[in-house]
């Protein structure tokens, strides 16, 4: 740290002045920033503050240093944003510079926490790794993959990555194959956690990288305001956050097999496209067949072999419209006999009733063409696709009002 900085820091901090970016020296604080009114607002007992060991007039240095380099602090983790911003998935990237106030209350909290470290003008930058932070937010939980991709080929790390996760998540697995620690947060906060470096110059800067998804940001920007800085464990407020934090997990695992569920939808409707074409092509090769030809055993034998494969493809196209994908495995709670209940929109047929279940087989009931639908034992169904009715005999779609592996009527004769 340059020398001139230090100096000028001190003589402003005893002077109760702040020199801004720009060179104007202002008032330090509109409202006094005097340690009985800190202390108050940050919820530090003056015991708290005398059992730290720090010396206020030691803080305000390290605050009036902070503030002079706001904005070579910004300017180091702007580099770091506009490279982000440049990853396909990435949604969005916020940046920020740690408050001034912010970083007084958090050395205090952490020398109340550990009494050996030692924080001055020279040491607080070492010690304090989040004074530049930014989070990357993406969409969809397996977007984070290409994240973590991109931050391990371009920078260096500074300490180990740390995938924080609340208990009960599923990817965990995936987390420790990507070279984090995985730790349990016990209040649910989830977020991958990179301390990267930035030495643009002579001056090593640290730089925290957050990336989660926009349903974990929201919860921790609500938890952030509720409970930090200021350290509120109210018990009833407590049972709240962690009530949203699971409305919150359950709005991701959604978004994902929303996902899923619109990239099977796509590849449904380009396979129905591919077959209405190949049907297509098979009814013009037969009319021009028919035009060219004059009508003998050997031609009709033709044309009757045509007419079989029209007819063949036909079924396959009918066969598509009728199979509904509806999704990848879902994990439901242990209940005895479930009864499901599915959209309409979802399924685009006409439901008048729930589904049935007997062992792994869930069936819709009272369908214009029931469908019948495999699942996994009981209490964790999945995968779940539809599965057309077929005749139990000769495999061709039943008709409907036939239930799935009845003989059709042709096999019934």
């Amino acid at each position: 740290m340059p020398d001139k900085t230090k100096k000028k820091a001190s003589e402003n901090a005893k002077a109760g002045t702040t020199e801004k970016p720009t060179g104007q020296t202002v008032a330090k604080e509109q409202a006094p920033w005097g340690q009985d009114a800190f202390l108050q607002e940050y919820r530090f007992t003056t015991e708290e503050f005398e059992r730290s060991g720090l010396d206020w007039a030691v803080l305000c240095e390290i605050k009036a240093h902070h503030e002079s380099r706001t904005d070579e602090l910004r300017s180091a983790g702007r580099y770091f944003w506009e490279r982000l911003q440049a990853i396909p998935c990435v949604h969005s990237v916020r940046i920020r510079v740690k408050h001034p106030d912010h970083l007084i209350a958090k050395l205090i909290r952490k020398k109340l926490d550990d009494p050996t470290l030692a924080f001055t003008i020279d040491t607080y930058e070492e010690l304090i790794t989040d004074l530049i932070a930014l989070r990357a937010l993406h969409r969809f939980k397996d977007e984070w993959s290409e994240i973590h991709e991109f931050v391990i080929s371009n920078w260096q790390r500074l300490e180990p990555i740390v995938a924080y996760v609340r208990e009960g998540d599923e990817e965990t697995d995936q987390f420790k194959q990507a070279g984090c620690d995985v730790k349990k947060h016990d209040h649910g906060y989830r977020s991958i956690h990179y301390l990267l470096k930035s030495q643009p110059a002579n001056c090593l800067h640290r730089v925290e990288l957050q990336v989660r998804t926009i349903f974990e940001e929201a919860w921790s920007e609500i938890d952030h305001v509720l409970r930090y800085p200021r350290q509120s464990f109210d018990p009833t407020l407590t049972a709240y956050l962690v009530t949203f934090n699971r409305l919150c997990g359950l709005g991701d695992e959604m978004g994902t097999y929303a996902k899923t569920l619109n990239t099977a939808l796509r590849s449904h409707a380009e396979t129905v496209a591919e077959l209405e074409r190949r049907h297509q092509v098979t009814e013009e090769e037969l009319r021009a067949m028919v035009s060219q030809v004059e009508m003998g055993e050997k031609e009709k034998a033709r044309i009757q072999k045509k007419l079989d494969t029209l007819q063949e493809r036909s079924q396959e196209v009918k066969s598509a419209r009728e199979t509904i994908y509806v999704g990848p495995s879902l994990t439901f709670p242990n209940v005895a006999a479930p009864t499901w209940l599915v959209d309409k929109s979802i399924l685009g047929i006409n439901l008048d009733s729930p589904f049935t279940v007997s062992g792994n087989l869930v069936t819709a009931g009272r369908l214009h063409n029931p469908l019948s639908f495999e699942i996994a034992a009981a209490p964790t169904y999945g995968p779940i696709a539809a599965v057309r009715s077929t005749c139990q005999k000769c495999g061709k779609p039943l008709r409907a009002g036939e239930v799935d592996g009845d003989l059709c009527k042709e096999c019934k004769k």
